[in-house]
């Protein structure tokens, strides 16, 4: 039997392998487990022109329909991909700029991959929430990516 894949993963190294930076400049990626979150320091990491991307498992869902001596699975991985741009008090504007291009990479990176993304049948762009979080000085947003299989016989 094969490892079960592990959804994340899967996003995350397609982000570090399909990263065009005649687009827009990589930043630093990370997977949540990689970083003690909750003590993670934004402030400490971001300053202007330093990024974060973080990219996590959201939220995970099964389902199983019997057919006959059948049984199909359908599954469904949301993976959350966090974005934090550090600006400088003059460049407000260009921070928020940059949030945007780093979604815009991401969404590419996305729609080129999707149904390139073995064990899953499918990847789905599915939006884009953005924040300000001036107190800090740093732009943030979060996309969602849906991997998806659906009619898959279970063992």
């Amino acid at each position: 039997m094969s490892p079960e894949a592990i959804p994340c993963n899967i996003f995350y190294d397609l982000l570090n392998s399909d990263w065009d930076e005649s687009n827009v400049t990589k930043p630093t990626i990370y997977k949540r487990e990689e970083v003690e979150f909750e003590k993670f320091d934004l402030s400490g990491v971001l300053g202007v022109g330093t990024d974060v991307v973080i990219v996590y498992l959201d939220v995970m869902g099964e389902s199983d329909l019997q057919r006959g001596n059948w049984t199909y699975k359908d599954v469904k991985a949301v993976i959350a991909i966090e974005i934090h741009v550090g600006y400088g008090v003059d460049d407000f504007s260009a921070g928020q700029q940059r949030l945007y291009n780093l979604m815009a990479e991401i969404r590419r990176i996305a729609y080129a991959n999707i149904h390139d993304v073995s064990p899953f049948h499918l990847l789905r762009y599915t939006g884009f929430v953005p924040m300000m979080e001036s107190e800090f000085g740093v732009w943030s947003g979060t996309c969602r990516i849906n991997l998806e299989s659906s009619g898959v016989v279970a063992q």
